[in-house]
């Protein structure tokens, strides 16, 4: 078993875990007093993995931090600590259920630091506790209790900090959610992506993943990761390398290298497609939670941040659609260009499915301004309003087939997404509407992307080029000129679309 020291300072983080001795295999899975805890991957990453280490900060702190040493456990403001030298700390991944879990608030923020009883701790959390005592490290970082849930004001400056929480931490424990304990299988998290390194407890085994290996109790010897920035496919561990703080240092990311950073922003766009699937206890906190790897890529990158999107790739970003038309939002939390207006999971155009017989044109719309309004001290945070102005190709009306097309968006019994042109009454393409709420009066079609694919014919002779414009679907909003998304419109060619430019406001 690893032993508890009282006291763990040391000149590095190496020297302060060097003498953890490997807790002994265990009989059975699914108990926390019988976990194999294999800290011989952690001295070997610790000591041989230089891509898993962060030295630039490795004395960084959380501002409050729980001490196990004690029984019970107490939260505490580090600055109480007086450390001189680093000391190690662990963190805990967590999915917040809709089952109450144990909060740290104003009012029993003094009662906290006197300590937790384990009895009141969550399985998860007590889960936590155990583990980290047995590590032999003496401090564990656990969102719920070391932020104090009802300021919005600490909150707001905590979720700015956690990628630093995060990525400094000895490792991240992994766990489903906060009161079902660590054995039960999880989702990607963000705090996982951030992470130098993660325990990960499943049901009937533990794994072990850093930047450079993984390992498990069944393949205890374990296998090296891919390479930063390939194997795109891999999802989750792939996110891990492209957004691990250690290889997104300012500079690093130019903004002269175009092709690099369309790159970046495709994992951005992974990551917010894997993200908004993910049930959230408060839909407000969509932006708060993204804050921390925002922060980063910001920083590596330079370039402005528009809730959850990117200037310099604006156009792209407005590409999003829905995976399954839900219901309206209780409460507004972004404007409706932006993907956290909607419930439910997200996609974005694919622009990495191209060849030399498909190219696309992003000159058909121009961003002339975006404002934004965020009202904490987070500027990765909530945001407050939003507004989106642009000069684009000539907007055409459009509406669903039905029964009056040249008035009413009607849905049809067994052809509810055509769309035709109210002038001819053409059919022209689909539409994918972004809720369910019925829509009257038709749809203006804003035009982001012109997209050509080469089709051939049957004996593969000769190609038959094909145009096909993809639109911000938008509907009035008050004021001239003035417009709201209500879904995504795929139009067949581009003739439709006259050369006259205008100049509309998006909210």
């Amino acid at each position: 078993m690893g032993r508890l020291k009282e006291y763990m300072p040391a000149d590095s983080l190496a020297g302060a875990v060097a003498d953890i001795e490997p807790t002994p295999s265990a009989s059975s899975m699914g108990s926390v007093s019988n976990l194999t805890l294999d800290t011989t991957l952690l001295n070997r990453c610790i000591k041989t993995h230089s891509a898993c280490s962060n030295p630039s900060n490795s004395s960084l702190f959380p501002t409050r931090i729980t001490d196990v040493i004690p029984n019970p456990p107490k939260p505490v403001p580090t600055s109480s600590l007086k450390l001189k030298k680093p000391n190690p700390y662990l963190t805990l991944s967590h999915h917040w259920d809709l089952q109450p879990i144990i909060t740290t608030t104003i009012t029993n923020f003094q009662s906290r630091q006197e300590g937790i009883p384990m009895e009141s701790l969550s399985k998860t959390f007590r889960d936590a506790v155990t583990i980290t005592r047995k590590m032999g490290v003496r401090y564990l970082w656990i969102d719920s209790i070391c932020i104090i849930q009802d300021s919005t004001s600490d909150w707001e400056l905590e979720a700015a900090k956690m990628d630093d929480y995060y990525r400094h931490c000895l490792f991240t424990i992994s766990a489903e959610d906060g009161s079902m304990g660590c054995f039960m299988r999880r989702d990607a998290r963000l705090e996982r992506i951030l992470a130098p390194r993660t325990l990960l407890f499943e049901s009937d085994q533990i794994s072990w993943t850093c930047l450079e290996m993984e390992a498990s109790e069944r393949y205890p010897e374990g296998k090296k990761t891919e390479g930063v920035l390939r194997n795109w496919g891999r999802g989750d561990e792939v996110l891990r390398h492209a957004f691990m703080g250690a290889r997104l240092e300012r500079g690093e990311w130019g903004s002269q290298d175009r092709e690099r950073l369309l790159e970046l922003y495709d994992r951005w766009y992974d990551l917010v497609k894997q993200y908004s699937s993910l049930e959230l206890k408060y839909e407000s906190d969509i932006f708060p939670a993204l804050s921390s790897i925002a922060g980063l890529v910001h920083q590596a990158t330079g370039t402005g941040y528009v809730a959850g999107l990117w200037q310099s790739d604006l156009q792209r970003g407005l590409l999003w659609q829905v995976e399954e038309p839900g219901e309206r939002l209780d409460l507004w939390r972004a404007p409706s260009w932006n993907w956290a207006s909607v419930t439910g999971g997200v996609t974005f155009h694919d622009f990495e499915d191209s060849n030399e017989d498909r190219s696309w044109d992003l000159d058909c719309v121009s961003i002339q301004g975006v404002d934004v309004a965020v009202p904490g001290k987070n500027p990765f945070g909530q945001v407050a309003e939003g507004m989106l102005q642009v000069n684009c190709c000539s907007k055409l009306r459009l509406a669903l087939k039905g029964d009056e097309v040249d008035e009413t968006l009607r849905k049809d019994e067994d052809d509810d997404d055509n769309i035709l042109d109210t002038e001819s009454g053409q059919l022209v393409g689909k539409f994918s509407p972004d809720n369910q709420d019925l829509l009257e009066g038709g749809i203006f079609c804003l035009p982001i992307i012109f997209e050509k694919g080469v089709f051939y014919t049957e004996d593969g002779a000769v190609p038959d080029e094909a145009w096909t414009t993809t639109c911000l679907a938008l509907v009035p909003c008050g004021g001239i000129d003035v417009y709201k998304r209500v879904g995504l419109a795929r139009i067949n060619g581009s003739k439709w679309i006259e050369n006259e430019r205008t100049d509309l406001i998006i909210i």
